[in-house]
C-alpha cells in the first residue's frame, strides 16, 4: 500500500494532475516568418499574368488572330520587326508573351508593396486606382511616345474590359496570396 507523504504542517501535498497545465506549444517556438512583400508580389503577378493572357488569347481569338496581342506587346522591344506579324512568329511571340508575363510580375509587385495592408473596399479601390494608372501608362505612354501597344489592336471596350479584370485579379490575387503563404 502506498503511502501518503505529509509536510510539516500536517497537510497534504498538492496532487500533480496527469497531464501538463501549461498551454500546448508543440513547435511554438519555430516561428513562420511573415510573407515577403516580393514573395507576395511574384504571386500576385503570377495570377494576373494568368488571367490577362487569357483574357488576350480571347480577344485575340474574337478577332481571328489569337497571338496577335502578344506580338503587338513584342513591338515594344523588338520595334518595327513585330510590325504586321499576326500568327505565330518563333522570334516576335514568345517575346511578347515573356513581356507580358514580366510587366504582369512587375505590376504585381509594385501593388502587393502599395496595398498589402488593405483590406476590403480600400483594396477594391486601390486595385481600381492602380488598374487605371496602368491604363493611362498603356494608352498615353506605350502608344503616343513608343508607338507601341495594345490599343493598336484591341478595341476600346476590349482595353477597359482587360483593365478591369486587371483590377480584380489585382484585389483578388492579393488576398489569396496573403492567405496561401500564410499557410505554408
Amino acid at each position: 500500500m502506498p503511502t501518503l507523504r505529509v509536510t510539516r504542517d500536517g497537510a497534504a501535498p498538492p496532487r500533480m494532475p496527469l497531464e501538463s497545465t501549461l498551454p500546448r506549444r508543440i513547435l511554438r517556438a519555430v516561428r513562420r516568418l511573415p510573407a515577403l512583400p516580393v514573395r507576395t508580389g511574384l504571386v500576385v503577378g503570377a495570377l494576373t499574368a494568368a488571367a490577362t493572357a487569357g483574357t488576350l488569347v480571347g480577344f485575340g481569338l474574337h478577332a481571328g488572330t489569337p497571338l496577335r496581342p502578344f506580338n503587338a506587346l513584342a513591338r515594344l522591344l523588338l520595334g518595327s520587326r513585330a510590325d504586321a506579324v499576326w500568327g505565330f512568329d518563333p522570334a516576335v511571340t514568345p517575346v511578347g508573351l515573356l513581356l507580358h508575363v514580366t510587366l504582369m510580375l512587375a505590376y504585381g509587385v509594385v501593388f502587393t508593396s502599395l496595398a498589402r495592408t488593405l483590406r476590403g473596399w480600400r483594396l477594391g479601390g486601390a486595385a481600381v486606382a492602380f488598374a487605371l494608372c496602368a491604363l493611362a501608362v498603356d494608352a498615353l505612354v506605350a502608344t503616343r511616345l513608343l508607338h507601341a501597344g495594345l490599343t493598336d489592336v484591341l478595341l476600346p471596350s476590349q482595353l477597359l474590359a482587360l483593365h478591369a479584370l486587371l483590377a480584380a485579379s489585382l484585389a483578388v490575387g492579393i488576398r489569396l496570396a496573403q492567405g496561401r503563404l500564410q499557410s505554408d
